[in-house]
């Protein structure tokens, strides 16, 4: 319970065996003067030492039920005004009143610079002005990824559950380095990473009573860094145990290191290499129409690397590509890494929530993750496909000393009791910066509230969702072919030109896809992404927002055939130039 102010302690600046006196200054200016001498019992003369705010708690509670309602506002707004599902009379006020919310924004570049002043304001301003600019000056440069018509990229969900988990962390605004810092930070984050680590049947090793466990980074990019640093660790630990600490020279090993990727492997870690100095990255083709790793090449290349004199360490296998959601044979891949003593990480930042799912997790890994008894580290993002605000990834190693050994340093100033039993966990040790936010918070709202199986049922709806778009790709398969096999709810597909172009071309086909896709995202109705597979420039149709529904999904095949309709007419006409 908060103490009232009534019952807090009135903390004098007074010694029993000192009458200290101080020499204030009582001018404008409130410098301390030598000329005046006051004691320190005294409290009126230091009235000016006390620093008041702009805003009262009462005022914070007003301000903040204001923000409650524009909140659901703008999200009630987002859900009807892209549904085709008529409106209720209270609800019609929502779209009446107030222009639709284009989901990619319309904006030039540099268009807020012409409209925010050039220097801060000297003076405190109103919340009204500030949330009247908001309005309509923020807004217009809002892409809207929460809107039900967003399927560009990945989708980064939203929940009230989350969003109220992420108040409670803003609320305490702890920076959760070590347990001393915030035991509950710490420990709320150890339980709920054992709990999703079970509900996704990941191996047991994963768990904190093991050698392994989890933490929370900010992305998984975040997660490639750190796994790259274990296992250099890893690797540094065993050639000194093999060649002895003598003969281990830390230049030549840091200049032989190489890493592992396949051609669709995500970006973020070639990054890591870049920022971790491992000079050798071999991207391993993938195979013909599936995009997932050929393992045969990699063996080949490990090989290859390894009679030159190179230290293959690292290997990243997927779960899900960015481009067309592949997954890589693990049950091939990690029997190689095992024979040739390479780290094997597991990057399933997307496709990773849909472990929760019997059917799912039994053909990417296996029933019980079988294919993944062979990975040292696995990651996958609640922020995602998980109903779990931004930022939020969920990482495992297998054996955490090589990360504590890559990432602890002990300096004077975070020594503690706590932390020198060496029972507790110091997250520190598990990332790249010091400082940490509380976000096991909202991902205990999140699970907490939906349970394991209110999120199942929640990725079978987004499932089911891409098979009804799926299917009618098929069906116009005179306009339209799948790319890549859907896996969950990712479409890949593109238009097509062989009917209605006899001088046809790829080159000319890409054109149109590209055409295709710049109409339907500028017409504000709706927005996609794309990738190139095999050389064919193609959409990624990505269904997992928060709050697409089947009218949403209805929408956006009308939208995308009519697009298509009116470009193929102007091929026919001759008004557009392929």
């Amino acid at each position: 319970m908060i103490p009232s102010s009534s019952s807090v302690p009135n903390h004098q600046f007074h010694h029993s065996s000192h009458n200290t006196n101080i020499n204030t200054n009582n001018n404008n200016n409130g410098l301390l003067d030598s000329s005046k001498t006051t004691t320190m019992n005294d409290s009126s003369s230091f009235s000016h030492l006390n620093y008041q705010h702009p805003w009262s708690s009462e005022d914070f509670k007003n301000h903040l039920r204001t923000t409650g309602e524009f909140i659901t506002q703008y999200y009630e707004k987002l859900i009807h005004a892209s549904s085709q599902a008529p409106l209720s009379e209270k609800d019609e006020h929502l779209v009446e009143n107030s222009s639709p919310l284009p989901v990619c924004s319309q904006v030039q570049p540099g268009y807020l610079a012409k409209l925010l002043p050039s220097e801060a304001p000297l003076k405190g301003e109103s919340f009204d002005d500030i949330l009247k600019d908001i309005s309509e000056k923020i807004m217009p440069g809002i892409t809207h990824w929460q809107h039900p018509n967003f399927y560009s990229f990945f989708c980064a969900n939203f929940s009230y559950p989350a969003l109220i988990g992420d108040m409670f962390s803003g609320m305490f605004n702890v920076i959760g380095f070590s347990w001393i810092t915030s035991p509950a930070c710490t420990e709320l984050e150890t339980i709920v990473m054992d709990w999703l680590a079970k509900a996704l049947h990941l191996p047991k090793f994963y768990l904190s009573e093991t050698t392994g466990g989890g933490s929370i980074q900010d992305t998984a990019s975040s997660a490639g860094i750190v796994a790259i640093l274990a296992a250099k660790e890893k690797k540094r630990s065993q050639l000194k145990s093999q060649l002895g600490q003598e003969k281990f020279n830390e230049a030549d090993f840091q200049s032989k290191l190489v890493c592992y990727v396949s051609d669709q492997t995500h970006s973020s870690i070639q990054k890591a290499c870049m920022i971790t100095g491992v000079i050798h990255l071999r991207k391993i083709p993938t195979f013909p129409s599936k995009y997932d790793m050929n393992y045969n090449e990699l063996e080949k290349t490990i090989e290859e690397d390894e009679k030159n004199g190179l230290i293959p360490f690292f290997v990243c296998g997927t779960i899900g590509t960015t481009s067309s959601t592949a997954i890589d044979d693990l049950s091939k891949i990690g029997p190689i890494c095992k024979k040739h003593e390479i780290f094997l990480h597991v990057d399933a930042a997307f496709l990773g929530a849909t472990l929760l799912l019997p059917e799912c997790r039994s053909k990417f890994v296996g029933d019980e993750c079988e294919a993944l008894s062979y990975s040292d580290s696995f990651t996958f993002n609640p922020h995602k496909w998980m109903l779990t605000n931004f930022d939020c990834c969920a990482f495992w190693v297998k054996e955490r000393k090589h990360l504590k050994n890559a990432l602890s340093i002990d300096p004077e100033y975070l020594k503690n009791k706590a932390s020198a039993t060496g029972f507790v966990t110091d997250y520190r040790d598990w990332q790249i910066p010091l400082g940490r936010r509380f976000r096991s918070l909202k991902l205990w709202f999140v699970m907490r509230i939906y349970g394991i199986e209110g999120l199942q049922s929640y990725l079978r709806h987004h499932i089911e969702l891409a098979k009804v778009f799926e299917n009618h790709i098929k069906q116009q398969s005179q306009r339209f072919e799948i790319v890549a096999p859907r896996v969950a709810s990712l479409v890949c597909f593109r238009a097509k030109l062989t009917e209605y172009d006899k001088e046809w071309t790829l080159q000319k086909e890409n054109r149109l896809n590209e055409l295709l896709i710049e109409r339907i995202n500028s017409s504000g109705l709706m927005y996609l992404s794309h990738t190139v597979l095999d050389g064919k420039y193609s959409l990624r149709m990505a269904i997992c927002g928060s709050f697409t529904n089947f009218q949403h999904v209805q929408f956006a095949i009308s939208t995308i055939d009519d697009h298509l309709t009116k470009l193929l007419e102007g091929v026919k006409n001759g008004s557009v130039d392929l």
